[in-house]
């Protein structure tokens, strides 16, 4: 995450350029970006790639930091492209994030870090997620196992307004990436499950391919499933020796998109099926990379500054 991987930072390298900057803005509000607001766009973007590099090289104790300012700085960045009314003097101050009791959770010792929670508030995080929108593309596949691709909108973003706190724990338990370090560390799958997403004529059907250890009626109860929802046992698509726990959903045409859970890893291998947030939330992987990101920096900035809990960060992650 610290490296420049040029492939992944290319698309964004664009909006450091003033021309690019001035069609971009033009095409999506029908106005002309005048220099001022172009170089304060432009600079989020150079600024975030600038901390980013810097956090290539920086020691562990102080990459998570450098990686949310980097984080937060093409945020910023976003934020003024997408929202017109907004310069960078009207944004609100302040990260959009919160720390709820850390010193009292991590009293104990740094194995309580999974707790740590934080609380939306007014500020930059806020901006992005309104400014972003809460949708993106993912894949499934239809009757004969053939992979598609759709864009899901999982809508609004309650945890904005309703108060809820959210966990490390709830966020990295989600992450398909890292589901063997959080397995290593919380000793179970978390809040994510082996299986993919299937579209039919009158229906989505969701395979749940058994884990050893898990409870897949349980598990499932997290995705609040409609009454509707019928439950048989089937054949993976695509792995037809896989037996799964299916559970049907009948829509049809673009209804089924609002009814698809959260997916990740649909192209390879047999992929994950995500369970929604504490609060019912679905939100996008950008919006979790940037709440992980700020609880980490947060973590680096005010609570790793005594080295016996850096100690105990390494040893217990």
């Amino acid at each position: 995450m610290g490296t420049l991987d040029r492939k992944l930072w290319e698309p964004l390298l664009r909006f450091e350029s003033r021309d690019y900057l001035t069609r971009y803005y033009h095409k999506r509000h029908d106005r002309q970006l005048n220099a001022q607001r172009a170089h304060e766009i432009g600079a989020c973007f150079t600024q975030g790639r600038e901390y980013f590099a810097s956090a290539s090289s920086a020691s562990d104790t102080v990459q998570p930091l450098l990686l949310y300012y980097g984080i937060a700085s093409l945020g910023r960045g976003f934020t003024l492209l997408r929202n017109s009314a907004k310069r960078e003097e009207s944004l609100t101050p302040g990260h959009g994030l919160t720390t709820v009791e850390w010193p009292k959770t991590l009293q104990p010792g740094i194995s309580e870090v999974l707790k740590l929670k934080v609380q939306s508030a007014k500020g930059g995080f806020q901006e992005f997620v309104e400014a972003a929108g809460n949708g993106q593309s993912y894949a499934w596949f239809d009757e004969k196992g053939q992979l598609g691709h759709f864009r899901n909108d999982f809508g609004e973003v309650s945890l904005l307004s309703d108060g809820s706190q959210l966990s490390l724990g709830d966020l990295l338990s989600r992450e398909a990436d890292l589901i063997s370090e959080y397995e290593t560390i919380d000793m179970g799958w978390g809040n994510i499950d082996l299986g993919c997403v299937v579209a039919l004529d009158d229906r989505i059907r969701l395979h749940f391919a058994p884990i050893q250890g898990t409870d897949l009626r349980s598990a499932m109860e997290g995705y609040n499933f409609s009454t509707y929802a019928q439950f048989s046992q089937g054949s993976h698509p695509r792995y037809p020796i896989l037996q799964t726990l299916c559970v049907d959903l009948p829509s049809a045409g673009e209804e089924r998109k609002k009814l698809a859970p959260m997916v990740a890893g649909q192209e390879n291998h047999v992929g994950w099926l995500v369970r929604p947030l504490p609060n019912g939330d679905n939100i996008i992987d950008i919006h979790r990379m940037y709440l992980e990101a700020y609880i980490l920096g947060m973590l680096s900035r005010y609570f790793l500054r005594n080295g016996w809990v850096f100690c105990e960060v390494k040893k217990g992650i």
